[in-house]
C-alpha cells in the first residue's frame, strides 16, 4: 500500500483561516437578516459584507460618541477610526 503525504505550508494555513472567519461571519443568520434589515431601508440589495461594513461603521460612531468626551487624544483616535469605517462602506 502506497503511503500518501500532504504538506501545507504555514503561511498558507494562516491566509485559510483568515478566510475562513470572514465567510463564516457573513454566512451567519444574525449578519443575513440584517443584511434583509439593510436592504429594506436603503432600497437596495446589501451584501452580507457590506452589512459587516456597515457594523462596523455603526460600532465606530457610537463609540465615538459615547467615549469622544473623555480626553482630546481619544476624540481624535475615535474621530479617525469613525471616518475610515464610514470611508469603508463606500467601497
Amino acid at each position: 500500500m502506497a503511503k500518501k503525504e500532504l504538506i501545507l505550508s504555514a503561511t498558507s494555513l494562516r491566509e485559510n483561516k483568515s478566510l475562513s472567519l470572514i465567510e463564516r461571519l457573513e454566512s451567519t443568520k444574525l449578519v443575513n437578516s440584517l443584511a434583509k434589515v439593510y436592504s429594506k431601508l436603503l432600497e437596495e440589495r446589501i451584501s452580507a459584507h457590506r452589512t459587516l461594513k456597515l457594523v462596523h461603521a455603526q460600532l465606530a460612531m457610537g463609540a465615538l460618541l459615547l467615549l469622544g468626551g473623555v480626553s482630546l487624544v481619544a476624540a481624535a483616535l475615535l474621530c479617525a477610526w469613525a471616518a475610515l469605517a464610514v470611508w469603508q462602506c463606500r467601497m
